[in-house]
């Protein structure tokens, strides 16, 4: 479960929360999606390409990344994203994503070993 307003991700397993981080979602004009999908593929390691083209303000270099989760078609993924230093409250604001929702580095390791394909990713606006 994420949480845009606070910047959070938490990881469920019956009700009991196993993984509690800050995280960074996407900026307001490329908003992370919200409501309930479900982990479609899994990649590691993975290199994302831009789909904007140069010259775009959207468009970024061609970047690795140690893990990533697909959880939603159009390119949304849950990764790491070894160039942040901005992560929780305001991220999305300062320093957003494109939609993706970008997990430091450790908690990520785990989350990405824990998750399974069909695994629920549910995104909310407001707190948990």
């Amino acid at each position: 479960m994420v949480s845009i307003q606070l910047q959070r991700l938490r990881a469920l397993q019956d009700g009991v929360v196993l993984l509690d981080t800050v995280v960074a979602t996407g900026r307001p004009a490329l908003p992370t999606p919200t409501g309930t999908f479900y982990v479609i593929a899994k990649y590691s390691p993975y290199r994302m390409v831009s789909p904007w083209p140069y010259g775009s303000p959207y468009y970024y270099p061609p970047v690795w990344m140690n893990w990533a989760m697909l959880w939603h078609d159009g390119g949304y993924f849950i990764h790491d994203a070894p160039w942040r230093s901005v992560w929780g409250p305001g991220a999305n604001l300062i320093s957003g994503t494109h939609g993706c929702i970008n997990v430091p580095h450790d908690p990520m390791a785990w989350l990405y070993s824990w998750t399974a394909i069909g695994t629920p990713v549910t995104v909310i606006t407001g707190p948990f």
